[in-house]
C-alpha cells in the first residue's frame, strides 16, 4: 500500500504490504480453527479414538507459527523521501535497518505492469489501469540488492 505523508520539503511516502486482516481478527480466525478442530478432535478422542489429540494440536500449533510469521512480515515499512536532488529511502521491521542515500540525476522510476491481480498494488501515480508495480534503479555504482514492489 502506498500514503503519501505530509512532508514540507518535498514528497515522503509510506509503503507497505497490502494486510488483508489485522492481528486481532488473524487471532480470531485461528481461535475459529481451533475451536471446530477441538470439537471434531474430542468427538474422535470420546469414540476411543484418542490418539488424534496430539495431532490436531500440532495442526493448530503449526497454524499459529504459519499466521504469526505472515502478520509480522507484513509489518514491515519502507519510506521514500525525495527533497532536492537525493532520495532517502528507509526499510525496516519495528525500526530503521536499511537505510540509502540515492542522486535524483542518477536513479529512475519505472513501472512494471503486475503479473496477476493478487500481487498488484495500488499506485500514487495514474496509470492506465491504476494498478503496477514501481521499482526505483540507480546508476550509481554502489550495488543495491534491493527491489522496492
Amino acid at each position: 500500500m502506498v500514503e503519501r505523508l505530509r512532508y514540507p520539503g518535498g514528497l515522503r511516502l509510506l509503503l507497505t504490504p497490502n494486510r488483508s486482516l489485522s492481528w486481532r481478527g488473524n487471532v480470531r480466525i485461528w481461535l475459529l480453527l481451533a475451536l471446530v478442530s477441538g470439537i471434531i478432535a474430542g468427538g474422535w478422542a470420546l469414540a476411543g479414538v484418542w490418539f488424534i489429540l496430539p495431532f490436531a494440536g500440532l495442526e493448530l500449533m503449526g497454524v499459529a507459527a504459519g499466521i504469526y510469521v505472515t502478520s509480522r512480515n507484513c509489518q514491515r515499512k519502507e519510506v521514500v523521501t525525495i527533497e532536492g536532488d537525493t532520495i532517502h529511502i528507509e526499510s525496516g521491521l519495528n525500526r530503521k535497518e536499511h537505510d540509502w542515500i540515492l542522486p535524483v540525476r542518477n536513479t529512475r522510476l519505472e513501472s512494471f505492469p503486475p503479473t496477476h491481480l493478487s500481487t498488484a498494488t495500488e499506485s500514487v501515480w495514474p496509470t492506465g489501469n491504476n494498478r503496477s508495480h514501481w521499482a526505483i534503479f540507480s546508476t550509481t555504482p554502489t550495488p543495491m540488492p534491493w527491489c522496492m514492489h
